[in-house]
């Protein structure tokens, strides 16, 4: 049996060519029976390489489709792998902002607590300066009256002459405040003992 089909073959430009049949003349009936049989299986046997063949080309068309749909997947997927990432970035350099904001924020009020804290510290030295001075310039002397129990209080270079009784108050000024009257006296006069603060109540 033939594995053509072909019933004839030759050069279709030239039609005075004789014509070559593949299969062969038959004259009587049982010669062309048998031909068309073969002519009858030639074809059916195409045909169902036809069909062979469609069924191949539709499991490729579907194999296609099949990694088509999987290509378009995977990128789908790569493309919303990348939209996180570049939200994840996003989100990053947002809080690299807020962590630079928040230093430079902290660096600002840190100067300026070190500026309060200079001008504290020039303050304390300050009033440190002007009472070393004031302990310096300033000695009270307490004398007891002989008639009484009272005492005065007065500064360096100045004496009470105020009868009245009242309580001496120091004014930090060089003038004990509560005396009406005062006058420069003898500042290498005798102090009084060093025990005699300590011998007194304390103020009301």
């Amino acid at each position: 049996m033939s594995n053509s089909c072909t019933v004839k073959k030759g050069s279709s430009s030239s039609p005075k060519q004789p014509t070559t049949h593949v299969l062969a003349e038959c004259s009587d009936k049982e010669c062309s029976a048998e031909r068309q049989r073969e002519l009858i299986d030639c074809l059916t046997t195409e045909a169902i390489a036809s069909k062979n063949l469609d069924d191949q080309l539709a499991l490729d068309v579907k194999s296609l489709v099949g990694q088509l749909a999987a290509a378009t997947d995977e990128r789908e997927k790569s493309t919303a792998i990348l939209f996180e990432v570049a939200n994840r970035m996003n989100v990053a350099n947002c809080e690299y902002c807020e962590s630079v904001w928040a230093a430079d924020t902290a660096s600002r009020q840190l100067a300026e607590q070190r500026d309060v804290v200079r001008c504290a510290q020039a303050l304390v030295n300050n009033l440190t300066a002007q009472l070393a001075e004031a302990k310096e310039s300033m000695t009270a002397y307490v004398h007891l009256k002989d008639d009484t129990d009272e005492f005065s209080v007065y500064a360096t270079g100045y004496q009470s002459n105020n009868n009245e009784h009242r309580p001496a108050v120091g004014t930090g000024s060089g003038v004990v405040g509560g005396v009406n009257h005062a006058t420069v006296v003898d500042a290498t006069a005798k102090p009084p003992p060093k025990d005699f603060m300590a011998q007194q109540p304390p103020p009301p």
